[in-house]
């Protein structure tokens, strides 16, 4: 499996890739799928920015994408020293060979390259325990837990909010 940045070249491989997710695993994502779907390849590639600790990594078995995560910067000038894992995800077929994981470090160790970003954030719904046990053990740490986090299809699902800290002191 091929680890690398996307760009936009890969807009119509991510767009796949992200329906899949959304129609796969609704409650695992904020983004909703029938509002992914009406958005266009054109669209989607115009945020692909890979710049100002804005960017997202897929893993390629051979020259599918079957994995991504992405990274954004919080705004505001209070905010700047965080970041936000968003939209990890690993086709079915391609689970449990460690793809996820290699996408999280890869992730952080970008993070960490930024040298301005001093805070990873992530979030990951309650009885996701095989995504919650990857993020701890790249060392996320829960800070708390927001209750009806979101609504599928008239259930609530609640949502575990953890944090890494790349460094520690200001």
């Amino acid at each position: 499996m091929q680890l690398r940045l996307l760009d936009k070249e890969d807009a119509i491989e991510l767009r796949a890739l992200r329906l899949e997710a959304l129609r796969d695993s609704p409650a695992a994502f904020s983004a909703d799928y029938e509002a992914s779907a009406r958005e266009s390849v054109s669209d989607l590639s115009q945020r692909i920015q890979n710049s100002n600790g804005n960017f997202i990594v897929g893993v390629f078995d051979h020259d599918a994408l079957v994995g991504m995560g992405g990274l954004y910067r919080v705004s505001g000038v209070k905010l700047l020293h965080k970041a936000v894992v968003w939209g990890l995800y690993v086709t079915a077929e391609c689970r449990g060979a460690g793809a996820g994981r290699r996408i999280l470090v890869e992730l952080i160790r970008r993070a960490r390259e930024a040298g301005d970003i001093r805070q990873l954030n992530i979030s990951v719904v309650v009885g996701n325990d095989t995504a919650r046990d990857l993020y701890l053990s790249c060392g996320f740490v829960p800070f708390g837990r927001e209750v009806r986090a979101m609504q599928v299809d008239r259930q609530f699902y609640d949502e575990d909010h953890l944090a890494l800290k790349l460094i520690q002191s200001p």
